[in-house]
C-alpha cells in the first residue's frame, strides 16, 4: 500500500463526501480511490468511514485521524512549495571574479537591476586579473577574457573581446607601416600581460592561430 496515497485519498473523501469527487482530483479511479482507503482501514484496523447509499461519515476514529493527516499533507505541501522557490529563484551567497577593467565597465552597471530583481542573493565581487582557483578559494563564478585551459569545470563563451594592431604616427613614420601579420615580427610593441596569457602579438590566418 502506498499509504502516503491512501492518506491523502481518504482525506479528500472526508472534504469531498465522494470518493467520485476524491478519485477525480487525485487522477485515479474510483476503485483504486475505494481499495487505498479499504487498504488504510486494514492497516489501521479500525473502520475511518460510514458509507452508505446516500452519503459518507467519517467515524469519530476517522474524523481524529482526518485531522493529524491534514496537518501533516500541509506541511508536505508547504515543504514542496519552499523548495521550488528556492530552485525558482535565486537566493543565499555568490563570489565572482571577474576582470577589472571589463568588471567596472559592463558588471558594476548593472548590479543594482540585478539586486533589485534578486533580493534574496547576496552577491561579493573581486575585481581582479589574477588567476583563481575557484574551487580552492570558494568562487561560484569567474569572468575570464582568453582561451580556455584544460580543466573540469564547465565554460560557457558569453562575448567576444576582438583585438586590433594600433600605432601612433611618429612610431609608424620612425619604424614604418606593416601590411602583413609577418612584418610585426620586426617591430616593437606594448602588450598586456597577466597570468592568464603569454606576451605576443597574435593573428588569425587562414583559420590558424599566428603569434609573433
Amino acid at each position: 500500500m502506498d499509504k502516503l496515497n491512501a492518506i491523502s485519498v481518504f482525506c479528500k473523501v472526508i472534504e469531498t463526501q465522494s470518493f467520485t469527487q476524491a478519485a477525480n482530483q487525485q487522477n485515479i479511479s474510483v476503485a483504486m480511490a475505494s481499495k487505498l482507503v479499504s487498504q488504510l482501514e486494514e492497516h489501521l484496523k479500525t473502520r475511518l468511514l460510514q458509507r452508505t447509499t446516500r452519503k459518507i461519515v467519517p467515524t469519530e476514529a476517522g474524523m481524529l485521524y482526518y485531522q493529524r493527516c491534514q496537518a501533516i499533507l500541509l506541511d508536505l505541501s508547504e515543504a514542496d512549495s519552499s523548495i521550488s522557490n528556492m530552485a525558482t529563484s535565486l537566493q543565499g551567497n555568490l563570489l565572482i571574479s571577474v576582470p577589472r577593467d571589463f568588471g567596472l565597465l559592463y558588471i558594476s552597471p548593472n548590479l543594482p537591476k540585478f539586486i533589485e530583481l534578486h533580493p534574496n542573493l547576496h552577491v561579493e565581487i573581486e575585481f581582479e586579473d589574477k588567476r583563481v582557483d575557484l574551487v580552492a578559494e570558494g568562487y561560484d563564478l569567474a569572468l575570464r577574457i582568453g582561451y580556455m585551459q584544460d580543466s573540469s569545470l564547465v565554460a560557457r563563451k558569453i562575448s567576444s573581446s576582438p583585438m586590433h594592431f594600433v600605432a601612433s604616427p611618429s612610431y609608424l613614420e620612425a619604424r614604418g607601416t606593416p601590411f602583413t601579420p609577418d612584418d610585426l615580427e620586426y617591430h616593437q610593441g606594448l602588450l598586456y600581460k597577466s597570468s592568464l596569457n603569454q606576451v605576443h602579438w597574435q593573428s588569425t590566418k587562414a583559420n590558424q592561430i599566428q603569434r609573433y
